[in-house]
């Protein structure tokens, strides 16, 4: 687990440049509101906010395939993106545990296994991974994943009729819950807090 700057922390939340092209696109906004609802309705004082400037940004959104390169500064970093997965990556940049900025790269074309073949995936998949990858920002790395709600490492998947009626979800008190509404539990809750404490 890392941590953002004081003056970030201070700051009452993280400012997002979306940079997403293609199919994201569209959902942006939608997975913006959803981490922020699933925050206030769970006492969490981290708002996101979008800006206009990437420089400024303490967060950078994007989608990709395959290794791909960005700048922070004068320092060119490499990562590689399995486009197709139901996975996306936060890849955050500081020194000696402290986060100064957070790049967030989702998949470009996430594809769902169904019984008859493997497709796109529909937007309520996609909202679920956004807000996966808006909880590892805060600072929480794969280490702090849950097993039971949406920052589980591997979630179980629901292939619908048709791609927008396709679901995440995980096993929570015995039953299966499908996302969105997203849940988060008390473990992801409190570690949250302490990378924002």
């Amino acid at each position: 687990m890392a941590k953002w700057t004081e003056t970030v922390r201070s700051s009452g939340g993280l400012d997002v440049y979306n940079n997403i092209r293609g199919r994201w696109a569209g959902i942006f906004q939608t997975g913006l509101q959803d981490v922020n609802e699933l925050f206030r309705q769970n006492g969490i004082r981290i708002q996101f906010r979008e800006v206009n400037d990437q420089n400024s940004a303490n967060i950078v959104i994007a989608s990709a395939n395959g290794t791909t390169e960005f700048r922070n500064g004068n320092q060119l970093f490499r990562i590689d993106v399995d486009g197709t997965r139901l996975h996306g990556h936060t890849r955050k940049i500081g020194d000696n545990n402290t986060i100064q900025k957070a790049y967030i790269f989702l998949p470009e074309n996430p594809l769902l296994s169904t019984p008859r073949e493997r497709r796109p995936t529909g937007n309520l998949v996609m909202r679920a991974i956004q807000v996966h990858e808006y909880i590892h920002s805060v600072g929480l790395s794969d280490s702090d994943h849950s097993g039971n709600d949406i920052f589980i490492g591997s979630p179980d998947n629901l292939p619908g009729r048709e791609p927008n009626s396709d679901r995440l979800g995980v096993r929570y008190r015995g039953e299966l819950v499908w996302f969105p509404p997203f849940i988060i539990n008390g473990p992801t809750i409190a570690k949250i807090r302490s990378a924002w404490s």
